[in-house]
């Protein structure tokens, strides 16, 4: 793999007060390395808004993805399968606690691309709020 890679996020929210499933997708330029047998994915997310920005950083092994953002919104979201993990969010609207249970996590490695595929359900300040499904693939540029 590049160190120049292409990142596509995708995901859907269900719950059940809203039949209208809420989509998002982002896809924007990063780094990729690979170090102690971890994927690494570091990239840069604007803030709509503001002139800060977020730093990210994706670390991908075959059974646990960690998403770290720093800056203006500060968090650890671990996704572990069958395992509920609590993280604090910290946004510059206040800290909210995000739990993660994720029920199923698919990992696939080519020489070019990272595909992950979690589903996971969301709980927010100890309340479930959603069942989504992320998407993360990760593709050298040529």
């Amino acid at each position: 793999m590049n160190k120049d890679v292409l990142l596509s996020i995708s995901g859907l929210h269900f719950d059940e007060l809203d039949s209208a499933n809420e989509a998002i997708e982002v896809i924007t330029p990063a780094q990729y390395f690979f170090k102690n047998n971890k994927h690494y994915i570091i990239y840069e997310e604007l803030v709509e808004g503001s002139k800060e920005t977020i730093r990210n950083k994706i670390k991908i092994e075959e059974k646990k993805v960690e998403i770290i953002k720093g800056g203006l919104m500060n968090t650890r979201i671990v996704f572990e399968k069958d395992r509920m993990n609590m993280s604090h969010y910290n946004t510059p609207y206040g800290d909210i606690s995000i739990g993660t249970m994720t029920k199923q996590m698919n990992y696939e490695e080519t020489e070019d691309c990272i595909n992950v595929q979690i589903l996971y359900s969301l709980d927010v300040n100890d309340e479930w709020a959603a069942d989504c499904n992320v998407w993360i693939r990760i593709k050298s540029v040529k």
